[in-house]
């Protein structure tokens, strides 16, 4: 049981519950401090906020005018929403909290902190933030009234089929719970497809609760600003009732993965002006932790985040079917409306924009929202809507899914990405790979035109990447042996590599 502290009472603040009185403990770590939104002061980051009340990190109660929530030395901070009033029974006595709304504040170990989101949704872990330096002066987000052909035909390889394949082999993993090994077993399924992708792929990995996670990325670099990035991200991991034996996690969030995973496999061996960045996060359901160590990370090296597109649970269709909630705040709103005629120009979806007063807590968009980089966050229900009847339990499995919906989000998830990438629908490779001779068609002449080049008997393929038959982005005697094993009958086809 954790020891009672004082919370200061908030009397200018009637939206903001209490629970009983903790005793006050000094403490020189970062302290969460609430504001009236009209008393915040410049320079003030804030974490959250919500009918005029707004909560943000300082060294000292002093600092707010308000006061200080929760400043106890054991725990971190966190938010949750929680299902009802009544659920807050199971924490008296037990952990500190403070409720705005819906939003319960409560400060505990990341154990405590678990137990109580089977009783809400959305668990969120604060901590303080610096706003980005945003340094992007050529880029604005785009707008747009009709679909572009090329990138129409770059999403139709996005079906119910591939993107439920996916699902099924993420959901048939019979836990892909943070802590547990078929969570590691999932990274690197997603890494082995990425890297089958020809994309740069790499883990983010650190370390947790004294578990090593991983973050998985697959990057499709830009030509003429390979500086500047789109990040198109969802979480991996799952839970559930029982989530070191069983956490299927098909919608939440394995139709997110997808998403990310299918647009990747749309994108690859395309050219972009911008640089595209797939990332599946470890650590969500703990509270958005792998993407707030990465985002955390990125904003240490100064890197130019252009946009993120969060995909979080996009694959159930209740009483409202067929519609897409898109969660956006004031750094983002000019990116939620792109969203919104995305979904209506390339898809049959409705959407239902969210243009908030500040970041949506509850997925990982919001680890970079909160650092001021323009994010947005996709998800099927919210809040009554068509909430998903099994989530975190161990019935989220395929079968409850409407893979039609899954598909037409991840088409417009992909197309998104394009539209913000720029993605070059007239200058695709000017080479037909394996073509070594350049005879526009892919025979027994090239292998033999190569083997004669390798011997110095011939000239060299031009360009020289038309003898790069496996996609290495480089022309090897490798390619050789690719191209006989195709022409056997034992080996694919050649394709182009991520090859800039």
């Amino acid at each position: 049981m954790i020891q009672k502290l004082l919370i200061i009472a908030f009397i200018s603040l009637p939206t903001v519950l209490q629970s009983a009185n903790y005793q006050y403990t000094p403490n020189s770590q970062p302290i969460l401090l609430i504001y009236n939104s009209n008393t915040l002061a410049p320079g003030i980051a804030p974490v959250y906020s919500s009918n005029g009340t707004t909560l943000a990190f300082g060294s000292s109660e002093d600092q707010s005018p308000d006061g200080a929530i929760l400043p106890y030395e054991t725990g971190d901070y966190y938010l949750l929403r929680i299902k009802s009033h009544d659920a807050l029974t199971l924490l008296e006595n037990s952990i500190p909290y403070v409720i705005i709304g819906q939003t319960v504040i409560v400060k505990a170990t990341p154990e405590q902190a678990e137990s109580l989101s089977r009783h809400g949704w959305g668990l969120t872990r604060l901590s303080p933030v610096d706003k980005a330096a945003q340094t992007i002066p050529d880029y604005s987000i785009p707008r747009i009234t009709d679909a572009d052909t090329s990138i129409a035909n770059l999403i139709s390889v996005i079906t119910p089929q591939s993107s439920g394949q996916i699902i099924a082999a993420l959901s048939s993993i019979a836990t892909r719970y943070s802590y547990a090994q078929g969570c590691r077993q999932a990274e690197q399924y997603i890494f082995d497809e990425f890297d089958s992708l020809h994309l740069a792929t790499s883990f983010f990995a650190y370390q947790y609760n004294n578990v090593t996670m991983r973050d998985v990325i697959g990057q499709l670099s830009g030509i003429t600003h390979p500086e500047s990035i789109i990040v198109v991200c969802g979480h991996l991991d799952c839970t559930s009732e029982t989530p070191n034996q069983r956490a299927p996690g098909a919608e939440d969030n394995g139709t997110g993965t997808a998403a990310v995973m299918e647009a990747a496999r749309a994108l690859s061996g395309h050219r972009t002006d911008l640089t595209v960045r797939f990332v599946a996060f470890s650590g969500e359901e703990q509270g958005l932790i792998g993407s707030s160590y990465y985002a955390s990370y990125l904003q240490g090296l100064g890197e130019k985040i252009v946009a993120v597109i969060n995909v979080d649970m996009v694959g159930y269709s209740g009483l409202y079917e067929q519609d897409m909630h898109i969660f956006s705040d004031p750094g983002s709103y000019s990116l939620g409306a792109l969203g919104a005629e995305i979904l209506s120009t390339y898809t049959t979806l409705d959407s239902v924009p969210h243009y908030g007063s500040s970041p949506e807590y509850g997925s990982d968009h919001y680890s970079f929202a909160i650092r001021g980089y323009p994010s947005i966050f996709f998800i099927d229900a919210w809040d009554g809507f068509d909430w998903y009847p099994y989530y975190h339990t161990v019935a989220d499995t395929l079968g409850n899914l409407n893979l039609e919906q899954q598909a037409s989000i991840t088409r417009a998830v992909a197309a998104m990405a394009a539209t913000l990438a720029r993605f070059q629908t007239n200058t695709g490779p000017s080479y037909l790979p394996g073509d070594a001779n350049g005879s526009g068609d892919v025979t027994g002449l090239d292998v033999v035109f190569l083997v004669r080049y390798f011997k110095g008997m011939g000239p060299t393929p031009n360009p020289i990447l038309s003898g790069d038959a496996n996609g290495s982005c480089t022309t090897t005697g490798l390619d050789i042996t690719y191209l006989v094993r195709y022409f056997k009958g034992i080996g694919p086809a050649p394709l182009y590599g991520n090859c800039r």
